[in-house]
């Protein structure tokens, strides 16, 4: 069975705020969040606030109606008086995830483009600050450093393909500096992995 998100969030890099999935600034420190384009951003949003009237409909109708329908029969009351009730509830759940869907189709989330604006972020943040030790220990409080794992093992994997590129056309010195990057990003990924896992004993 299919669970309706109860709230969808995402966090302000700025002030760590919790914000509505699809705003464009964050409400408390009016920092852009990426993400979407404006007009995406604010249709998904429309969306997904019609989904959530849609849901609470189908949740009143069957808090409300139900009732009503016992007062009506009594003990006599079978399942075939309810269905009506049934019904409604059904289709509003039904196109609550439809709309749902159609919020995510609208605004899937950030562009590459955006996704390598992030990272060139935090590159900066992490080079200009006065403890680099305590800006990764900040960043991995808030469950920055995990993503690494990810993004080193899929260059690890660009480098394996660019090293059998390079075998095929016999450009042997190539290859063979592709492998060594490619073990040290697999490497560095199982040290990280290795050691967040660590952290949890």
């Amino acid at each position: 069975m299919r669970i309706r998100p109860i709230l969808k969030t995402r966090q302000c890099k700025q002030c760590d705020t919790y914000n509505n999935r699809f705003r464009l600034t964050c409400m408390v420190c009016r920092t852009p969040l990426g993400g979407g384009s404006d007009r995406r951003a604010r249709t998904a949003e429309t969306v997904r606030r019609t989904a959530g009237w849609v849901d609470a409909v189908g949740h009143w109708a069957l808090l409300i109606l139900a009732p009503i329908a016992l007062i009506r029969q009594g003990m006599a009351l079978d399942l075939y008086d309810l269905m009506p009730v049934l019904a409604l509830y059904g289709a509003a759940k039904f196109t609550a995830y439809l709309l749902d869907d159609v919020a995510d189709w609208v605004a899937p989330g950030p562009t590459w483009r955006e996704a390598a604006d992030d990272l060139r972020e935090v590159e900066e943040l992490l080079a200009n600050s006065p403890s680099r030790v305590l800006a990764v220990g900040e960043l991995n409080r808030h469950g920055g450093v995990a993503p690494m794992v990810g993004i080193l093992r899929a260059v690890a994997a660009r480098a394996m393909y660019e090293k059998e590129a390079c075998a095929e056309s016999e450009d042997v010195q190539e290859a063979d500096a592709q492998e060594r990057l490619e073990r040290a990003l697999k490497g560095a990924a199982r040290e990280i992995e290795a050691d967040m896992a660590r952290a949890w004993y």
